[in-house]
């Protein structure tokens, strides 16, 4: 009987296309590992600044109403959001003082060029 010839031997599949190599992550900042913890809310500064700087009541208050929910936001752990209600607060607190001032400064010179 004649030999049989071998069979042949199978083929490797082509390898499968290699994913490319993520890109390096860029480090995180150190103000954002830092920023982790809860977010400082300015309750007292906008209470004292609705007290007495009437010019900017309005501001004042949003700035009231923008620090309970920092507090709460940090009660319930949700420490992104309370960061943007933090800033909120700051910046309308900052308006509601900066616009007493101003009006102050107006009802003094007032009485002041009055007399």
């Amino acid at each position: 009987a004649a030999p049989q010839p071998e069979p042949a031997a199978p083929q490797p599949e082509p390898a499968a296309p290699q994913p490319e190599p993520a890109a390096p992550q860029p480090e995180v900042p150190a103000e954002d590992k830092a920023g982790e913890g809860p977010a400082e809310d300015y309750l007292t500064w906008s209470i004292l600044s609705t007290i007495f700087c009437l010019g900017g009541f309005s501001f004042s208050v949003a700035g009231i109403v923008m620090s309970a929910l920092t507090r709460s936001f940090n009660a319930r752990g949700n420490y992104s959001l309370a960061r943007l209600f933090s800033k909120l607060s700051f910046w309308f607190t900052i308006a509601g003082t900066a616009l007493g001032f101003a009006y102050w400064s107006f009802i003094l010179m007032a009485f002041a060029f009055a007399s």
